[in-house]
């Protein structure tokens, strides 16, 4: 959520609370006397509204954006009303002498300020969405129509593939699949998996053939064996995170290794892998969060998740402060035992001393997703618009969304922005995860139906 939305938005909500007082009204209604009655005031605030309309409408698609479209219409109309106060002044003065103000007219006023207050905080994008009914590239965006929900990737040893976590649904019994995408031919293939033995995660914590995977968030290390591990958050059958090792016979392979179950509260969404085999994982929400839960949290910004650490034989720990609203990505680095958290419905991404649970550094980021730490720069995908957005532009079972979206390069160690791409109307949207590999960035989303990259310069 924009800044000025939420301001806007609380502006109006307690505008509209305030108008339950009588009193309030009445000083509103002295207020517009006095301003009525000073032709000199009127000329002041009639040229100062027009001022601001005017910073407003030269900005880029100004239209696009609710607050920028709502603020100019409210500006304009107070403007009309102050023109047709010096064209019938009589008639102003008449509305302006209340001598009583009854509950139906606080009521009116609630409501219409309320409504407007509420909207500014769910609604963000009110610009043309245009959805591509082929699949076809741009000059900007390349994109390939070969993977459902490529929610988050990871790239092989060899750079020749991505592994793509072909998201499913957060439900238990709604399942994806985990598959390699070909950067060399651009087609894709289910990852072939292979359950062997036992020898990481926990003991108690199986996996059979045929069992459903719902693979989240997945990241990929070379160990300190020189093995390497994939680690994927799972929501099939039960929440879990599975370990897979990656190997190359014929082609690239999958042999499952374990996995790790925490307590039935936590609700998963990414992971990230320490070079030992232990990992990070971000625990969200409560499971039992509706519409008007996200609405709430993402207005006060309150915590709703953590970061749960696991260690062989020690097993699930919580990450001193790591807690924060909607904990969704996460990247670890090794060199620096330094945490880097996105908070998705906080607007935020922080890094964190993982021994010791020190801020070390943020910045605001709107509605990040999954971060990507590569060659010295954290990869930040933002989402530029709200979650009714998506209900109202594109409806909820699109093939994919093309809302606006973000991708920031960011210096880890600062959080400063040191790169801006962002797209309206392009042939992608509800971008996910953003992966650079040579002179291109590869994105994933959570609800498409293709993959898409774009050039880095």
């Amino acid at each position: 959520m924009s800044t000025i939305s939420l301001y806007l938005g609380l502006v109006f909500i307690l505008l509209g609370v305030l108008c339950l007082s009588s009193n309030f009204i009445f000083l509103i209604v002295r207020i517009a006397q006095r301003i009525l009655g000073s032709n000199s005031l009127k000329i002041f605030i009639f040229v100062l509204f027009g001022l601001l309309i005017e910073r407003i409408i030269f900005l880029p698609n100004w239209s696009y954006e609710f607050w920028r479209f709502t603020t100019v219409v409210i500006l304009g109309l107070e403007m009309l009303s102050i023109v047709f106060s010096f064209i019938t002044p009589n008639f102003f003065k008449k509305i302006h002498q209340i001598e009583k103000i009854n509950f139906f007219t606080k009521s009116i006023f609630l409501i219409l300020f309320v409504t407007l207050g509420l909207s500014y905080l769910s609604v963000s994008y009110i610009g043309p969405i245009d959805i591509p009914k082929d699949c076809k590239s741009d000059d900007i965006t390349k994109v390939y129509c070969v993977l459902d929900n490529p929610e988050d990737l990871v790239l092989t040893p060899d750079n020749s593939f991505l592994i793509v976590s072909e998201f499913g649904s957060l439900e238990e019994t709604i399942p994806g699949q985990l598959s390699l995408f070909n950067l060399k031919s651009k087609l894709a293939a289910k990852i072939k998996i292979n359950i062997i033995d036992k020898e990481w995660g926990e003991e108690s914590c199986n996996r059979k053939e045929g069992d459903l995977l719902g693979p989240h968030g997945i990241d990929l290390i070379e160990r300190d064996d020189g093995r390497h591990q994939l680690a994927v958050v799972n929501h099939a059958i039960r929440e879990s995170i599975e370990m897979f090792e990656l190997v190359y016979r014929e082609g690239w392979e999958l042999d499952w290794k374990g996995c790790s179950a925490p307590s039935k509260e936590n609700f998963l969404n990414d992971v990230s892998l320490k070079d030992n085999g232990n990992f990070f994982v971000t625990h969200m929400f409560d499971r039992h969060i509706d519409a008007i839960d996200f609405l709430m949290i993402s207005l006060f910004k309150y915590n709703t998740g953590y970061v749960l650490e696991w260690q062989k034989g020690k097993g699930f720990s919580k990450v001193k402060g790591s807690e924060g609203a909607m904990p969704n990505g996460i990247a670890y680095d090794n060199s620096n035992d330094t945490l880097y958290i996105a908070f998705n419905l906080g607007d935020e991404v922080k890094s964190i001393e993982a021994r010791s649970g020190k801020v070390l550094a943020f910045n605001n980021f709107r509605g990040p997703d999954n971060i990507i730490l590569k060659d010295n720069f954290l990869w930040v995908t933002s989402l530029d618009h709200e979650v009714l957005d998506v209900g109202l532009k594109c409806g909820l079972e699109t093939a994919f969304c093309n809302l606006p979206f973000s991708i920031h390069k960011v210096d880890p160690a600062t959080m400063e922005i040191k790169e801006l791409k962002a797209y309206q109307n392009s042939i992608f949207g509800l971008v996910s995860v953003a992966l650079p590999v040579k002179d291109r960035i590869w994105l994933g989303s959570f609800q498409s139906d293709r993959i898409a990259s774009i050039f880095i310069n």
